[in-house]
């Protein structure tokens, strides 16, 4: 009898405590995700400038850093990535995507893009072509914004818009 007593008490405590483990896994899971992703934009922009070429950052169910191939396309369309494995391919970094947080925005400049044809281009000389990723973990967005001049913001909230930094011939700029 004692011991019936016992397994009972047992098995409630786990039912209360492990839908808590399971959540701050999770939670741990996502966090570090957020992490790992600046990390990796970090990562991408040093990489180009430390081995004097481009390189590219994509998403491929996960976020990937790889040498641009510039016979391939290196003009940062995203359609010529080598694959993983492939010797000239091989990846410099990634990060794993987890569950519950996905790409919502995948930006290139000003345009959209779908996830099998995104990816930024970071040059040697510490220029990187612009865009973004949003990404959607519930009802929470965060998002990767990389600006000409290759920084790299990130933020809360709805991917911001990025201004053109050029000018019509013959426009003037206004000054303040």
């Amino acid at each position: 009898m004692e011991i019936t007593v016992v397994l009972i008490v047992l098995a409630l405590g786990s039912l209360v405590l492990f839908p808590r483990w399971v959540a701050m896994r999770d939670s741990a899971d996502r966090q570090a995700f957020r992490t790992d992703a600046a990390r990796i934009f970090s990562q991408a922009s040093q990489s180009a400038l430390a081995r004097g070429q481009a390189v590219r950052i994509a998403w491929r169910n996960g976020l990937e850093v790889q040498a641009a191939d510039d016979e391939a396309g290196g003009s940062g369309t995203g359609l010529d990535l080598p694959e993983i494995g492939a010797e000239e391919g091989q990846a410099i970094a990634r990060v794993e995507a987890i569950p519950g947080i996905d790409p919502d925005i995948l930006r290139r400049g000003a345009e959209d893009l779908g996830e099998e044809v995104w990816s930024l281009t970071f040059e040697p000389d510490g220029r990187a072509e612009a865009g973004g990723i949003q990404f959607r973990e519930g009802d929470r967005t965060f998002w990767f914004l990389v600006e000409s001049d290759g920084t790299v913001r990130e933020g809360l909230d709805e991917l911001p818009l990025q201004q053109s930094e050029e000018w019509d011939a013959g426009e003037l700029e206004q000054r303040a």
